[in-house]
């Protein structure tokens, strides 16, 4: 499961089983312990109670997830132990779609109108040019990590706006193989 950070969330737990590998039912909150990693970090526990911790069927549980539960991208690993029972745990990914690294939507309009349109050297759209979002720090240190990706129409203008985080510059780069580029301006929306 993928989902992006900060999102509130209720994931389905189990089926949890004793140690003879039955299924448990009617485990309450106070009998047991979930304890969260986010991206490698230390685990946590986390506090239950009957609203995040509610018997769905068949020893199978819902947990709900709170926003910050959810707020560190990677890996996020959830332990539950129970005694009696052998230990369950699963893993969500906490990424952002593609095409995210923030919030800001920066589009071929940012600047102005058409400011970041792709074009030829006779002012025609260039489509199906790719165009790439790196950390402006990192691409001058020659580090190319892809943060926002999408592509342009036949008429040069971006399919789809990159999102990107406030205040963070960023090397946008235009490229069409056989055609033009790279070549990149810089945004900081």
């Amino acid at each position: 499961m993928i989902i992006e950070p900060n999102t509130a969330i209720d994931v389905l737990i189990g089926p949890i089983q004793d140690t003879d590998g039955l299924r448990v039912t009617g485990l309450a909150f106070g009998s047991v312990t979930v304890a969260l990693s986010k991206d490698g970090g230390a685990a946590v526990n986390m506090t239950l109670s009957a609203a995040n911790w509610v018997e769905d069927a068949d020893g199978r549980y819902i947990l709900s997830l709170a926003a910050g539960d959810t707020d560190t991208e990677g890996n996020l690993h959830i332990d539950v132990e129970s005694s009696g029972c052998l230990p369950f745990f699963d893993d969500i990914q906490i990424a952002l779609p593609a095409g995210m690294d923030g919030q800001i939507a920066v589009d071929h309009n940012t600047g102005g109108t058409d400011a970041l349109r792709y074009v030829d050297s006779g002012g025609s759209g260039v489509g199906g040019a790719v165009v790439r979002a790196y950390v402006k720090a990192d691409y001058d240190a020659g580090t190319f990590t892809v943060r926002a990706k999408t592509v342009t129409n036949d008429d040069g203008r971006w399919e789809e706006p990159l999102y990107l985080a406030h205040e963070v510059s960023y090397t946008i780069t235009f490229y069409k193989s056989g055609v033009g580029g790279p070549d990149a301006v810089e945004v900081t929306p």
